[in-house]
């Protein structure tokens, strides 16, 4: 909303209470309709959804939010996934193997 003061530059008291107004009025409808994406996408059925007895605030825990990420994933990401962790364990085991060995060697 633009100031309707053609030689004066600035705004009036009352247009500034105005835009106020209306910022707040669109911030709360902006908040509202968040809100609402929250309450949809927690109740929405799968994996990770909420319950009668469970809070919207709870799938912002910690194991609400793995809850809802594994429930995201296919079964590709869930076999990616697997072979990394995998490769990683193997490096672990191989390394305690070796440092192992070298002591053995002292």
């Amino acid at each position: 909303m633009k100031c309707r003061n053609k030689p004066w530059k600035g705004c009036s008291l009352s247009e500034i209470r105005r835009m106020r107004v209306l910022n707040a009025v669109r911030s709360e409808v902006v908040r509202r309709q968040m809100l609402g994406n929250v309450q949809s996408i927690a109740t929405r059925g799968g994996v990770g959804a909420i319950t009668d007895d469970e809070s919207i605030l709870s799938t912002f825990t910690p194991v609400g939010m793995l809850k809802k990420m594994l429930g995201a994933l296919s079964y590709a990401d869930y076999g990616v996934l697997a072979f990394r962790l995998t490769r990683k364990i193997v490096d672990v085991v191989k390394a305690l193997k070796a440092a192992s060995q070298e002591r053995n060697v002292r």
